[in-house]
This record gives C-alpha cells, sequence and structure tokens, in this order.
C-alpha cells in the first residue's frame, strides 16, 4: 500500500491509516451489480470487501490538524467479528492534534476520539483532550437523533464525546483556518463536509464518504449507505468538475491500496493519475 506524504506552502499534508476493516460489498457499490464492483475490489466468502480507516494529518506552523480519527476501540465482540475490525498499535500516540476535523460522526470516522473508561456504564475520556473539534452543526442533530437506516451507525458514545471537550460548529462553507476550508454536502448523511488544503495552485481534497474509494471515481458509483441517492450523484459530480478544475489531489478514505489520485477531466469522463 502507498504512502501519502506531501509538503506544499505551509503544509505538510500525510496519512494516517487507523486500521483495517471490511463492509459489505453490496452496501459499498448500491446499485452496480457485483460482477462489476468485484473485479474492482474483491470480496471475501461473506461478500464483505477490504477497507481501511485513512486520515489525514495536516501540519502548519502552529497547529496540527486531524481530519477524522478512525473507529477507536469501543466496538464490542461481535461488532468486530461483523466488521473485521483490526486497528494499528497504538495509532492514538502516532499524532497530536491541536485541531480535529470531523467530516460526519459515523461510527468508522469519529471513533478514535474517545475511549471506554467503563464500557458497562458507558463512561468515555478524550484520546486528545487538548484539541478542538470542528463539525457541521446539521451533523450533529443528524447524530442524536438518526433515521432507522443509520442508527446503527451513529453511536450513542461517539456523539456525546463532544460535550466532553471544545465543539466548534460549522455551518456549510467555511474556513477553519488559512488554506484549509470544509464544504457541506448532505447526500451521504445530513451535515457531513469535506475538506480543501490549498496554497496557491496545489490543492488537496479530502472528499470523505461523498467517494470513499478509487473504484467509487465513477460518478455512478454511489453507496447503499447513501441517504439520498440523488443528491450524492450531483454532490459527486460537483466535487470532481471542482477537482478537475484544479488538477487537485484526490485522497480516498477508505481504499486499501490506492491513497490519493491526481484527477482529471478528459472527453467528459473523470480520470485519476497517480501523483
Amino acid at each position: 500500500m502507498e504512502t501519502l506524504d506531501l509538503s506544499f506552502g505551509p503544509f505538510r499534508v500525510k496519512e494516517i491509516v487507523f486500521g483495517r476493516f471490511r463492509l459489505d460489498g453490496g452496501a459499498m457499490f448500491g446499485s452496480v451489480p457485483r460482477a462489476l464492483w468485484g473485479k474492482l475490489i474483491p470480496p471475501d466468502d461473506s461478500n464483505r470487501i477490504p477497507m481501511v480507516a485513512r486520515s489525514l494529518v495536516v501540519e502548519t506552523t502552529d497547529r496540527v490538524f486531524l481530519i477524522d480519527a478512525g473507529l477507536g476501540d469501543k466496538m464490542s465482540d461481535k461488532e468486530r467479528a461483523i466488521y473485521e475490525i483490526n486497528n494499528s498499535p497504538k495509532w492514538e500516540q502516532s499524532v497530536d492534534p491541536t485541531d480535529i476535523i470531523l467530516t460526519h460522526l459515523h461510527f468508522d470516522h469519529c471513533g478514535g476520539i474517545s475511549r471506554w473508561i467503563n464500557p458497562d456504564d458507558k463512561t468515555i475520556a478524550l484520546t486528545w483532550p487538548k484539541a478542538r473539534i470542528h463539525i457541521q452543526e446539521a451533523n450533529i442533530e443528524a447524530a442524536s437523533s438518526p433515521s432507522i437506516k443509520e442508527r446503527a451507525s451513529y453511536l450513542r458514545e461517539n456523539v456525546s464525546a463532544l460535550s466532553l471537550t471544545e465543539t466548534v460548529r460549522h455551518s456549510g462553507f467555511q474556513e477553519i483556518s488559512s488554506g484549509i476550508t470544509v464544504h457541506r454536502v448532505n447526500g451521504h448523511t445530513d451535515g457531513m463536509q469535506w475538506v480543501e488544503i490549498r496554497s496557491g495552485s496545489d490543492v488537496v481534497l479530502f472528499p470523505s464518504d461523498l467517494i470513499p474509494t478509487s473504484a467509487h471515481l465513477h460518478p455512478a458509483y454511489t453507496m447503499g449507505y447513501d441517504m439520498n441517492a440523488r443528491e450524492v450523484l450531483r454532490e459527486k459530480r460537483d466535487f470532481l468538475t471542482y477537482a478537475a478544475r484544479h488538477e487537485a489531489i484526490v485522497v480516498f478514505q477508505h481504499d486499501p491500496v490506492r491513497a490519493a489520485l491526481r484527477i482529471f477531466e478528459r472527453n467528459g469522463t473523470f480520470v485519476g493519475e497517480p501523483i
């Protein structure tokens, strides 16, 4: 598996893989037949495909931003078996962020922000207690009162962790720090945000579950987990058009092999090339 480590302008951008897990391939590709997606990411005997919990660490002269925090270690043995979770050893010691940008509160993106003190009474402690958390207000609302479809993804112990630290609630497009901007999208889940890191003509984009793997670059390849498939189709095309216009590097959060590609549009088709 390739490793992403970039330096441009005031930024150093590097990946951190908090662990590996598996999700159902059919759910990850929605209406796309297995005969097609199975050639891109082969499934196991249980129809699950390999995934990683890839986050970005963005270092500036005075701040360290962590974008998403992996699954963490609060899952039950049953859940670990279902998703075949294998966290990286001592993952929490590999970064010391001043700020954490959560794209959304699904368990595979935010579980690592806290750990159990006592799982029996559901008491938790923050993994990085000094870090402020940035998230969309709309996503907190969605996670606090999830639909039946999302109830298994929005876990109460992850949402409650926000009350233990400074949480900066954003509403739509927002520049968090010079050159670091979040963009709200709503197709996958209400109030998800993708992240842009820009210095001059250098642009790195972190789309989160809008484009979870390089196999999802095709505009029609969306997930069964998405709450609004029509909205996702529009948001993906807008995102890819933006990425191609800037020849941006797009980081794939869940791709088990390909960390990132530079995006171009050629003859009306979006393509990715190694950076």
